[in-house]
């Protein structure tokens, strides 16, 4: 009884012992006191530039006591020309730091998840990662040219872990073989009207296929990708843990959707259409307003299209869009010659016939709520051609 209780007072201590040591001998990877890891945060639904989630650098150092989160995706309303850069697509982020525990609180106080990727880095890798990221705080270097696709917090953890690692990094995620809108697209579900003027403000280019790389510009993909990613004959991630992943947020949402909108200028143009066939009325307000509202959205892409660093070119929108509409008001409420009205409104119904027929062929390219918008202006387009020319005919 005796030698089974010394026994078993032996055993309690070894697993003592090991239970303390064991965080040291997770985090040390090797006999080294310091550790890197990639830090993904959940989208913020309450906030538009906070939809897509975050990302940042954790670094560790046991021995001196930090604990510091590396952040790429700081701005500042305050900068000289903020708004006027922001209009223009020119806008300057900067690379931060703080303690990660403020960070930690911060985002865990908004319910976000916290996913957490420790890194397997050699020694020399870990000295060249520490080193970049402080060089890039300094003030001289803290600054960069943000594009929400090419070079945002997330793509440039990517590519600080390519400096790092070298070639040897190797990302394995299958091609995600969606088209940059549409990975844009699943984190709008919150954000109907945003999610409009995203797709009518940018051009063709996002409708690119993303590969696995590209896609990386979001911080969930990053995730992933880390997630399978290799170094030579080992993972790049050795462990990874999550927080708070199933905090519901409280969401506020727009009292009337797009949608609603849409098909009320939908149904009023249906209506009007129908009457001004049947019974030679005419609704000069309505078109006006109609004619407007797509003249002024045109002026905006063009804007957008020359005149700013956006991804804004090739813009088919610019069909439906004319930025001469923004004059037809005039014409129609001057009652000008019946022929140049029929005209235009001829030209007007085959550009709008135009970008519908391409929408049903490719629906991913446009974004459906705003084609029944499309559709109002196409009916009484046609609507008011066939009522031009009944007009100038009679004269």
């Amino acid at each position: 009884m005796q030698e089974s209780f010394s026994r078993m007072k032996i055993k309690f201590l070894k697993f003592s012992f090991l239970f303390f040591l064991y965080p040291f001998i997770l985090f040390s990877n090797g006999n080294d006191n310091e550790l890197f890891s990639i830090i993904t945060i959940g989208p913020y639904q309450n906030e538009l530039y906070s939809a897509f989630g975050h990302s940042g650098v954790r670094y560790q150092n046991f021995e001196q006591g930090l604990d510091i989160f590396y952040n790429y995706g700081i701005f500042d309303f305050n900068q000289p020309n903020f708004y006027t850069n922001y209009v223009k697509g020119k806008l300057t982020y900067m690379v931060g730091k703080n303690q990660y525990s403020f960070s930690k609180r911060y985002y865990s106080n908004q319910k976000r998840y916290i996913k957490e990727q420790f890194l397997n880095l050699s020694s020399e890798e870990k000295f060249f990662l520490l080193d970049y990221l402080e060089n890039n705080v300094k003030k001289e270097n803290r600054f960069y040219p943000y594009n929400y696709i090419f070079n945002n917090c997330s793509t440039k953890i990517r590519d600080v872990l390519e400096l790092t690692i070298g070639e040897k990094l190797k990302f394995n995620d299958p091609p995600a073989n969606l088209s940059y809108r549409s990975l844009i697209d699943r984190y709008l579900d919150n954000y109907k009207w945003a999610d409009i003027g995203i797709d009518i403000c940018l051009g063709t280019k996002i409708d690119d296929k993303s590969s696995n790389y590209d896609a990386m510009f979001l911080p969930e993909y990053l995730f992933s990708s880390l997630e399978n990613a290799t170094v030579g004959d080992k993972k790049l991630v050795f462990e990874t843990r999550i927080n708070n992943l199933d905090q519901d947020q409280i969401i506020s949402r727009g009292i009337i959707s797009p949608k609603i909108v849409f098909y009320i200028f939908l149904i009023i143009s249906l209506y009007f259409s129908f009457r001004q066939i049947k019974y030679n009325n005419k609704f000069i307000y309505f078109d006006s307003l109609l004619f407007f509202l797509s003249g002024m959205v045109g002026i905006l892409i063009l804007f957008l299209w020359f005149f700013t660093d956006h991804i804004s070119t090739n813009n088919l929108n610019i069909l439906w869009a004319f930025p001469l509409n923004i004059l037809a008001p005039f014409f129609i409420i001057k009652r000008t010659d019946s022929r140049f009205l029929n005209n235009y409104m001829i030209l007007s119904s085959f550009m709008t016939f135009l970008i519908l027929f391409i929408w049903i062929f490719y629906p991913e390219f446009f974004n459906n709520s705003l084609m029944i918008f499309v559709l109002a202006i196409f009916l009484r387009s046609v609507t008011n051609a066939i009522h031009y020319k009944r007009q100038y005919n009679r004269i």
